[in-house]
């Protein structure tokens, strides 16, 4: 029985595996795209006298696109092992 378990188990992981990598790819390929169907972020660009303030600022930008790649690896640490130490 425990190769049974622990050929499901290799399957699933690679499943896991495989999903977060298409997810990276989908995730980066939106951000590289050239066409202008959608933004990615929306950035307000105000004069206030004589300085330019970004709205939301660009080290809030890149937060909110590391937020999003940290949740897909996270979501694949969610991965239970069905037996441990079953090879």
């Amino acid at each position: 029985m425990s190769d049974y378990y622990g050929y499901w188990e290799k399957e699933l992981y690679s499943a896991v595996v495989e999903m977060t990598i298409n997810n990276l790819d989908l995730y980066f390929a939106l951000l590289k795209r050239q066409t202008n169907d959608f933004p990615c972020a929306i950035v307000e660009i105000l004069l206030r006298g004589s300085e330019i303030v970004l709205d939301p600022d660009a080290p809030t930008v890149v937060e909110g696109c590391l937020t999003i790649v940290k949740n897909i690896i996270e979501g694949s640490k969610k991965f239970i092992r069905h037996l441990r130490y079953v090879y």
